[in-house]
């Protein structure tokens, strides 16, 4: 490291003087090569770098007629001290007078300070953004977008060695529903609801079979699939009350997980009005054995894809079946 001392051990064969031994540093912080001589006291050699580049010994062993034989260490980077950098993000839905925007606050923390720090916003279509200031380890912006979509406050750090680390504060999810209005969602936001649903339910069932049934259950009352067909996060159907079936199915897998249930997201195929096309849904499993839920296609209430097997699944979905567990039959509850 830049301002550190490196040290190298020098191992003289047995019986040869120490004396006849010489020591070189080959430094390059540029094209060239420097040699520095270095002194060699009890078999070591001590050397403190002042600029990044790369460093080498050469240790030569001196002969009576005055020619020498020589060896070479390996190269090693020069390189300027760091630390680790860390950086925490918070996203925050707020309401301005031009309209629902996200605000972003930041704070990058490491012992030594990186040398560069760069704040931005990525996303769908058009944005207004606030000017960061790119050289700040803390601040605040607001965005507010101009239309519907995806959007990621990022923050690229980079050390006095030219290496990077990115930090992302996770996905914001901006919709306008049926009623004209703008919302805007976050993973804050849904890592919260997903809590606040996981609770209701282990409150209110009191096995697996009724839990599961439960959530089923609860996305098909509380949101309805988008026509858009934009939506594809779980924070459609958990947030905003609609999305695709991959909003459906990922939400559920995650509610399901939220209540100690294992379970897997399915991708395949869906034979809807005669034609097949992409869909998600998810396997379940109950008592050690797998059945497949399809929440998106019982969104319109009942229980018709609820537990079901591989051979029901078969007639109106496909899918990868060697990739997932097998589902060898209708789920039968003691109690239906």
């Amino acid at each position: 490291m830049v301002g550190q001392p490196v040290y190298a051990q020098v191992n003289v064969p047995e019986g040869v003087p120490e004396d006849s031994v010489s020591c070189v540093w080959l430094y390059k912080t540029g094209s060239e090569w420097t040699e520095i001589p270095a002194l060699l006291a009890q078999g070591q050699v001590q050397f403190t770098p002042d600029d990044t580049g790369w460093l080498k010994l050469e240790a030569r062993l001196h002969q009576p007629d005055g020619t020498y034989q020589s060896c070479v260490s390996n190269t090693m980077p020069v390189l300027h001290p760091v630390s680790r950098i860390s950086c925490e993000i918070t996203l925050t839905p707020v309401d301005t007078e031009e309209g629902p925007a996200i605000l972003a606050h930041y704070e990058v923390y490491s012992e030594i300070p990186p040398e560069d720090v760069r704040p931005y916003w990525i996303g769908e279509g058009r944005q207004l953004a606030e000017e960061l200031d790119h050289s700040a380890h803390s601040g605040a912006s607001i965005f507010l977008p101009e239309q519907d979509g995806k959007l990621r406050f990022m923050v690229e750090t980079r050390d006095k060695n030219g290496q990077a680390v990115t930090f992302e504060g996770g996905l914001v999810l901006a919709h306008t529903g049926v009623n004209k209005v703008r919302r805007i969602v976050t993973d804050a936001m849904l890592k919260e609801k997903v809590a606040s649903v996981a609770e209701q339910c282990m409150a209110e069932a009191t096995d697996d079979y009724s839990r599961a049934k439960w959530l089923h259950d609860y996305l098909a009352r509380h949101a309805r699939y988008d026509f858009s067909y934009t939506i594809y996060d779980p924070h459609g159907v958990l947030l905003l009350g609609t999305g695709v079936c991959q909003s459906f199915a990922m939400a559920y897998q995650q509610l399901l997980q939220a209540v100690n249930i294992k379970n897997r997201y399915v991708t395949g195929l869906g034979k809807g009005n005669a034609a097949w096309d992409s869909h998600a849904w998810n396997l379940v499993q109950l008592d050690g054995k797998w059945y497949h839920v399809d929440v998106t296609w019982d969104e319109a209430g009942g229980h018709l894809y609820f537990l079901k097997s591989d051979d029901f699944m078969k007639r109106s979905h496909a899918w990868a079946y060697d990739l997932y567990p097998k589902a060898e039959t209708n789920y039968k509850p003691n109690n239906p």
